[in-house]
């Protein structure tokens, strides 16, 4: 089952948590405006589907907001 998808600030976060031999691995891809998109490499290894998920909404919403501040900067 895929996990929910998540928006914050008006981006949309696609937690993507597959179930490998060692535990669940995440990653995420994030759209904002309807058109960009970036995506992250594996972030990590986790013990249950449920961590994994947590790990990687909150990876995104610190790319999302890392993001922005990198915006307003240049």
């Amino acid at each position: 089952m895929q996990p929910p998808l998540v928006v914050y600030m008006d981006a949309t976060i696609h937690p993507i948590v597959t179930r490998g031999a060692s535990g669940f691995t995440c990653m995420i891809i994030i759209t904002e405006s309807g058109r960009e998109r970036r995506g992250s490499g594996v972030l990590g290894t986790f013990d249950t589907e449920a961590e994994a998920y947590q790990y990687a909404v909150a990876f995104g919403r610190s790319d999302i907001e890392r993001h922005r501040l990198m915006t307003l900067i240049c």
